[in-house]
């Protein structure tokens, strides 16, 4: 089981005990994912343009050191 400190519709943080405050969620929701209206959990759009931006500047420095 796991619980998480959900605050205005985001998780900030998970934990493996119950804690005051915490909501028990599946194990597929993780910190930063954000609580729909139906219930179901996803990253924002937000979130995952900065983990795309984050993959292309690492694919970039790679292919720049192996130019080198």
């Amino acid at each position: 089981m796991k619980y998480a400190l959900i605050k205005n519709n985001k998780v900030e943080l998970i934990s493996y005990e119950s804690i005051e405050g915490y909501v028990e969620v599946n194990d597929n929701v993780f910190a930063d994912m954000i609580k729909k209206p139906d219930g179901s959990f996803n990253y924002s759009d937000e979130f995952l343009a900065e983990q795309e931006q984050f993959r292309l500047q690492e694919e970039t420095r790679k292919d720049y050191r192996d130019w080198e």
